[in-house]
């Protein structure tokens, strides 16, 4: 039983009006993203053009010396090698990514 008037029923195959389409298609919608916080930093990696390349050393001193730079890390700097989180599935040896 449905209790809700005949313009408020919707479901499967049914057209729903949606409010907020117009807006972030024409680029208009704002996000959380949007609204930086005060003090928040922004991070920016920077990958070789090169695939494959052999990575012998970095010199961040430019980078280091820009005005709102904060900190450069590389291989070097790091204590451990950072990845997205990867495991191998049960049927195929090819990665999957984790859920």
């Amino acid at each position: 039983m449905n209790i809700l008037p005949g313009n408020m029923r919707f479901g499967a195959g049914q057209p729903v009006k949606r409010l907020e389409d117009q807006r972030l298609v024409t680029g208009k919608g704002h996000f959380i993203d949007d609204k930086p916080q005060d003090g928040a930093l922004w991070l920016h990696v920077l990958r070789s053009p090169h695939a494959h390349a052999n990575i012998k050393s970095i010199d961040a001193k430019a980078a280091l010396e820009m005005p709102g730079v904060k900190a450069v890390y590389t291989g070097a700097t790091s204590s451990r090698t950072i990845s997205a989180p990867c495991r191998r599935s049960r049927s195929s040896s090819a990665p999957t990514a984790r859920r």
